[in-house]
């Protein structure tokens, strides 16, 4: 008689390689949400954790209790590096992954407490700032992509096998036939 169940295996090798893209949209790690003069303000960074040679600050801007993102507002992100210059950038639209988000994307922050600031203001607003502190640091092992990778497929290896186990010794050891054959 025909296997008629689907292996499974196939959907939950889907769910790994199709969920990541989805949850890692525009965003990041969520360091500030509040309100800054009319706006409430989400500030994420990516990647997690913050790495010394790439920090993206993505910020989304809405009106309270609105889903819709604000457009035409002057935001200024400002990154103090432990030990070293203050960097300055204009954050935009054009810059965010996300046309919802406005996004401001510095290189080489260094090792160490990152001491971050986001103004916002718009037109005869004047709007507010936020600060907040991530610490910058190499990756490690179990945190590059290939490892976590084969780490995810840990679980569907082991349902593989213990279901192939169940195949073979259902088949190969099985109650007596009653009638002989």
């Amino acid at each position: 008689m025909a296997d008629r169940n689907p292996p499974l295996g196939v959907p939950i090798l889907l769910a790994i390689l199709l969920l990541p893209g989805l949850l890692l949209a525009n965003g990041g790690t969520l360091r500030f949400l509040g309100l800054l003069g009319p706006w409430e303000v989400a500030v994420f960074t990516d990647p997690t954790p913050v790495r010394p040679d790439s920090l993206d600050i993505s910020i989304l801007v809405t009106l309270p209790g609105s889903p819709r993102p604000v457009a035409g507002l002057s935001i200024l992100v400002t990154v103090q590096p432990a030990g070293g210059e203050e960097l300055e950038q204009v954050a935009s639209r054009e810059a965010a992954d996300d046309p919802r988000y406005y996004a401001a994307k510095f290189m080489d922050v260094g090792v160490g407490e990152v001491e971050v600031s986001v103004a916002v203001s718009g037109p005869g607003e004047p709007g507010g700032e936020a600060s907040f502190t991530v610490e910058a640091r190499e990756p490690g092992i179990m945190e590059h992509p290939a490892v976590l990778f084969l780490l995810a497929l840990l679980p569907l290896a082991g349902v593989g096998w213990w279901l192939r186990r169940g195949r073979t010794v259902a088949g190969a050891g099985g109650p007596p036939d009653p009638q002989g054959g």
